[in-house]
């Protein structure tokens, strides 16, 4: 039976990511990403927060990818596979880290997000098809319904993701 090496992270960015190449020119970046979990303690009734930092590898063209994109907060989901290294102190002691090789990048940034629903928004209007005039007189009415519908659940979107923002420490 084979097993599975799979890490799946949902945070942000603590610092900006630092770029080297390889011998070869290609690039390596190096970042870190921040997840936290919070919950209430049963005891005291008081919120409590707890911080992971996790280290993460990229390669070639995702490095490339996050040199060019990402920034100090930037907001990432992250899929690698956990890797440990082994390497000696100057006390020649073993020491151990754990990294993770991502293998898939996407940028979750509110600004991004805000853009291309409008953007898809536009599009969507500019593809639509020319209609009846029957169908024209209730288009407005249709039009305005789906605009209060949108409104309010982005409403709702923006107070969960404001919600959640206030949760990071940074």
């Amino acid at each position: 039976m084979s097993g599975v090496n799979k890490a799946i992270l949902l945070g942000f960015v603590g610092k900006d990511p630092e770029i080297r190449f390889a011998n070869d020119g290609k690039p390596i970046a190096n970042l870190s990403l921040a997840t936290s979990e919070s919950w209430t303690d049963k005891n005291t009734g008081q919120k409590q927060e707890k911080t992971e930092w996790h280290r993460l590898n990229a390669f070639g063209r995702l490095a490339e990818i996050v040199q060019q994109y990402v920034k100090k907060g930037s907001k990432l989901y992250i899929e690698g596979s956990i890797h440990t290294h082994k390497w000696q102190d100057q006390q020649s002691n073993d020491r151990y880290s754990t990294d993770i090789r991502i293998s898939q990048l996407q940028m979750l940034d509110n600004k991004n997000d805000n853009q291309n629903q409008q953007q898809n928004q536009q599009q969507q209007s500019y593809q639509q098809p020319q209609q009846n005039t029957q169908q024209q007189n209730q288009q407005p009415q249709q039009q305005q319904q789906q605009q209060q519908q949108q409104g309010q659940q982005q409403g709702s979107q923006n107070q969960q993701q404001q919600d959640f923002d206030s949760d990071v420490p940074f």
